[in-house]
C-alpha cells in the first residue's frame, strides 16, 4: 500500500486481511479501508456479531442491524439471507437522510398462497442494508462477486474422493462466467435481461437434457420401469422365484456383446428406503450381487458371471438349487 500514502485512497478487501490494528495503521497513512470481517478478530464488540443462536430468529425479519463505533471506526453486523460482519472506517452504517439508497431487493423463499411470487416459488421483497454493506458490494472485486453467485445456486455435493468438489467447481466456474457475459453482452446492446440467474441456469440445464434426449439416449429410470416394472414391486424371495420361471430371451447366447450394455443396478422396490438392493446370483448360485442383466432380468455376479460372459455363454442352463 505505499504507494497510497497520503492519497486518501479507499481500499475494500476481504476478511482475511481485516483487523482493528490493520484499520488504525492505515489510518495513520490516510488510507481509509472496508473489508469483511471474522468475528474472533481481537478488540471486536462481541455483542455486536451475530450469534448462531440468534439465526432462527433473524431469518423472519431480514435487514437486522447493529453496529457499534469507536472514533472513525465502525463494526456493523448485517443479517440478510445470513449473517454480514463488516469493518470500517470510511462509511456511516446509517444514510445521512432518509434516502431509497438503503432498501434493496432481496428474493425470498414465497409463503403459501402468498401473492407476487413466481413459477420457482420466490417472492421479492424491500430490505434495509447498512451503507457499509451497500458500498463493499458496490466495489468488490470480482473475486468477491463469483463467491457471491456461486452461493446462491450450489451443485457441490459432499463427497470422499477429493476430485468431486474440484469437478463441481469447474462447472460451476463455466456457469457463472456465462452468466457475467451475458448480462455485459445484453448491458452493452442496450437490451434488457430475458433471464433472472436462476432462469439462466434452468434454461441452460433444459437445452442439455433436450440434447440429450435428441441423442437418442434413455434415463435409467425409464428403463427401470419397462419393460419389468413388475419386478420392482416384488420381494427378494418371490423376485427369485418370479426370475426362475422367465422365459429366456432368444438373443441370450447369439447377442455380439452378450448384453454388456443392458448391466445396470438391480432397480429398488417401489417402497423401499434402501440404497441398494441384493439379490442371489442365478448363475453361480452363491454369491449375492447388486447387478442384473436388463434384458433377461437376471442377478448377475459383475464380473465373474457377467463381464466374463459366463451365463450368456453356457449352452445350458444352470443347475438350480433343490
Amino acid at each position: 500500500m505505499e504507494p497510497l500514502q497520503g492519497k486518501n485512497h479507499r481500499v475494500h478487501m476481504d476478511n482475511y486481511y481485516t483487523s482493528i490494528p490493520l484499520f488504525r495503521e492505515l489510518e495513520k497513512l490516510c488510507i481509509w479501508s472496508t473489508g469483511t470481517v471474522r468475528v474472533n478478530r481481537k478488540g471486536l464488540d462481541k455483542e455486536i456479531a451475530i450469534k448462531k443462536s440468534e439465526q432462527s430468529k433473524l431469518k423472519k425479519t431480514p435487514g437486522y442491524c447493529r453496529f457499534s463505533s469507536d472514533g472513525a471506526l465502525t463494526f456493523c453486523a448485517w443479517f440478510d439471507k445470513r449473517p454480514v460482519h463488516v469493518l470500517s472506517n470510511t462509511y456511516a452504517p446509517l444514510p445521512a437522510n432518509n434516502s431509497d439508497e438503503s432498501i434493496v431487493k432481496r428474493w425470498y423463499d414465497a409463503k403459501k398462497n402468498e401473492e407476487g411470487q413466481t413459477q420457482y416459488g420466490k417472492i421479492q421483497r424491500d430490505i434495509f442494508i447498512p451503507m457499509i454493506v451497500l458500498f463493499y458490494n458496490l466495489y468488490m472485486g470480482a473475486v468477491d462477486l463469483f463467491d457471491q453467485y456461486r452461493s446462491y445456486i450450489k451443485l457441490e455435493l459432499r463427497s470422499g474422493k477429493f476430485w468431486h468438489p474440484m469437478m463441481w467447481f469447474i462447472f460451476e466456474s463455466a456457469l457463472v462466467n456465462s452468466w457475467v457475459l451475458y448480462k455485459c453482452t445484453r448491458e452493452k446492446a442496450g437490451l434488457p435481461l430475458q433471464y433472472t440467474h436462476l432462469e439462466f441456469r434452468i434454461s441452460i440445464a433444459l437445452a442439455l437434457a433436450t440434447e440429450w434426449e435428441d441423442m437418442g439416449c434413455i434415463s435409467r429410470s425409464g428403463n427401470m420401469h419397462s419393460p419389468h416394472s413388475e419386478f420392482t414391486k416384488l420381494t427378494a424371495k418371490r423376485a427369485r422365484r418370479t426370475l426362475l420361471t422367465r422365459e429366456e430371451p432368444a438373443d441370450k447366447y447369439t447377442a455380439v456383446n452378450k448384453h454388456l450394455d443392458a448391466m445396470e443396478k438391480i432397480p429398488l422396490r417401489e417402497d423401499s428406503k434402501a440404497k441398494k438392493r441384493q439379490l442371489l446370483c442365478q448363475c453361480c448360485k452363491t454369491a449375492r450381487t447388486t447387478f442384473w442383466c436388463r434384458t433377461c432380468a437376471v442377478p448377475l455376479c459383475r464380473y465373474q458371471c457377467f463381464i466374463t460372459y459366463r451365463y450368456h455363454s453356457e449352452a445350458k442352463k444352470p443347475k438350480t438349487r433343490p
